[in-house]
């Protein structure tokens, strides 16, 4: 069965609090639905299971549509998690692109920092602070007991 209007409304709607440009979003959909690059070459069913991983990743409680491709959400990223990420990319002065780039390769995937489950965060931290500490293991130990925001 073919994506309804209002799937892609929603669809489009969720992806605009999730992603900061559409090159992401159309990146997310092609990693999590084997290629697909466009939300009308969805099925209804990826939709409602699309539509779902985006609500759960904002938080949204209301009706969702599907429970998700890869269970729920208490697998993804916490809000410390993030705030860390977030953290070591700006003392590094990474932009978007270094970022989604550091992501892919630390976890396979091409994919927002919200849309991270929180095993993968772990990865992308544990990388950031090595990339950070240079190989200086002091360095990386400081790091790793930092709370983010702390100099």
């Amino acid at each position: 069965m073919k994506i309804t209007k209002k799937q892609i409304r929603a669809l489009r709607a969720a992806a605009g609090k999730v992603f900061d440009d559409d090159e992401d979003y159309h990146d997310w959909l092609a990693n999590c639905f084997l290629g697909i690059v466009s939300t009308k070459d969805l099925s209804a069913r990826e939709a409602s299971q699309a539509i779902g991983l985006l609500r759960k990743s904002i938080g949204y409680e209301g009706n969702v549509y599907g429970s998700g491709r890869r269970g729920d959400a208490t697998g993804f990223i916490t809000h410390m998690q993030a705030l860390k990420i977030r953290h070591l990319i700006a003392e590094l002065g990474w932009g978007n692109a270094g970022k989604l780039k550091f992501i892919k390769r630390q976890t396979g995937r091409t994919c927002d920092i919200r849309m991270l489950r929180n095993y993968e965060a772990t990865k992308v931290i544990v990388g950031l602070q090595r990339v950070l500490a240079g190989g200086d293991n002091d360095v990386y130990k400081r790091l790793n007991e930092m709370v983010p925001g702390e100099a």
